[in-house]
């Protein structure tokens, strides 16, 4: 049985950079693995609303090989840099750095892809949300397309029989959407503002699923302790959806496949995995084998498709019901 998201399992091998002062808001985290050319505009814009400061921002450096940290610091002295040991992932990167400042004093923290832009005044939706009612745990901007005002998502729920993200009102014009918040099953993980509490009592991402559906394991396994997941429309975040795992583009559809049979064994029932298990088998991926031949792309992506389906199937026995 896996345990990866637990508090108590890790002792952090890192070097942070420097330690500045933490008051009571929010720590925004931004993870970054040799993609400088993308951290450098999310901080510039995240500094562009006057109620952030310098001393929130954390960049989570995943032990990059090009010169990503000297170009960060470079660009903004005094940014604190927290560096771990070796390529974590997704889910293990930001959770070395959130078992790190948990005792801190922060209150949330905004986990934020670093292939985002951060519209001003964002910051200040999400907060007022957390901070509205006592059970609100998780909270999320609308994510638009980055440079247009095409919404990817105000939230999304997962159709478990399919493998399927629904994200809500994908491919709206954001000028015609109703601002109001929302309860919802999940958020983004590109931009989710996560109270402490959820952390303390839910635990941390699945560091074994690495990237692709850790953020909605952990929404859905803080619903299951009381907490309530919202949506501000009124926050919002540009995203240059899959530019990082577009350059692993084998290990991404592997992951993806692979991580939706783990999160349907936690979260679904015994029939919506039988469900899945056969829509991915005799449908989806030989139906995506054919699509990729008719566009000549590589043998490769079928073999992926296809490992992360055996991975997934092979990893059920030891997945827990959650």
């Amino acid at each position: 049985m896996h345990n990866s998201y637990s508090l108590t399992r890790y002792s952090a091998l890192v070097v942070v950079a420097m330690q500045p002062h933490y008051g009571s808001g929010a720590l925004i985290l931004i993870l970054n693995y040799n993609g400088a050319e993308e951290t450098i505009p999310c901080v510039r814009s995240l500094l562009s609303d006057p109620e952030i400061d310098i001393e929130q921002i954390i960049v989570i450096d995943n032990a990059s090989t090009d010169d990503s940290v000297a170009t960060i610091k470079e660009s903004f002295p005094g940014i604190a840099v927290f560096r771990n040991d070796k390529n974590l992932g997704f889910a293990e990167g930001y959770n070395r750095a959130i078992l790190e400042f948990l005792g801190t004093g922060r209150n949330c923290f905004f986990i934020l892809n670093n292939d985002t832009l951060v519209r001003p005044g964002t910051m200040s939706a999400l907060l007022e949300t957390l901070s509205g009612e006592k059970d609100v745990g998780i909270v999320g901007p609308a994510v638009l397309n980055m440079n247009t005002t095409v919404i990817h998502s105000v939230g999304f729920s997962i159709d478990f029989s399919r493998g399927r993200t629904v994200c809500h009102s994908n491919g709206l014009d954001y000028e015609f959407l109703e601002l109001a918040e929302r309860d919802v099953e999940c958020v983004c993980g590109c931009a989710m503002l996560i109270s402490r509490d959820v952390f303390e009592r839910t635990g941390l991402f699945p560091s074994h699923f690495g990237f692709f559906s850790e953020e909605a394991d952990l929404c859905l396994r803080a619903r299951k302790q009381g907490f309530r997941i919202r949506c501000n429309p009124k926050g919002i975040v540009e995203h240059k959806s899959g530019s990082t795992t577009a350059r692993f583009p084998e290990v991404r559809a592997r992951l993806s496949i692979r991580n939706q049979l783990l999160l349907t064994k936690r979260h679904g029932t015994i029939v919506q995995l039988v469900s899945y298990s056969i829509w991915l088998f005799v449908l989806e991926i030989p139906f995506l084998s054919i699509k990729d031949c008719g566009q000549h792309r590589k043998l490769s992506m079928t073999i992926s498709r296809l490992m992360g389906a055996i991975d997934g199937l092979r990893m059920l026995t030891r997945e827990p019901r959650l």
